[in-house]
């Protein structure tokens, strides 16, 4: 996937918060479109039925220190908000859900070993080990 083109998205309604947008359990592409770009980062956006998606890309250069080289930061947020809903004329509120993460490495380094970190990283938290996910919220330690 290239960044900015489209993100697959699959319906969760069964889920608690899960999304409505999507009427199956089929895997869906949702098409992000590019709102705002700048040299560093960019933001991507689309409206569904009842949510809002975003993702927020950011690339940073830390100041250097004596000693280390030059670090290398890239943030990245995906944020789905429910949209307020009337429903026997009580509006409901807002709910957001985020998830952002951060890669730090030095520019002498190598990406492979940046992008094996985040890929087991990423593993620990899906479906497949969804106790690791539980466990981050409900507060356990």
């Amino acid at each position: 996937m290239s960044i900015g083109t489209s993100i697959a998205t699959r319906d969760l309604s069964t889920y608690e918060g899960g999304f409505s947008d999507l009427p199956d359990s089929v895997a869906h592409v949702t098409t992000l479109q590019l709102r705002n770009q700048d040299n560093y980062g960019s933001e991507y956006g689309f409206k569904g039925v009842d949510y809002d998606y975003k993702w927020l890309i950011r690339n940073t250069r830390e100041s250097p220190k004596v000693g280390f080289p030059f670090i290398s930061r890239h943030n990245a947020l995906f944020s789905v908000t429910k949209r307020p809903a009337l429903s026997a004329g009580i509006l409901s509120q807002q709910v957001p859900y985020e998830v952002s993460v951060t890669v730090r490495y030095p520019e002498t380094g190598t990406s492979l070993l940046m992008t094996a970190i985040a890929a087991n990283l990423m593993a620990k938290l899906t479906v497949t080990q969804a106790n690791m996910m539980l466990k981050m919220l409900n507060f356990e330690s």
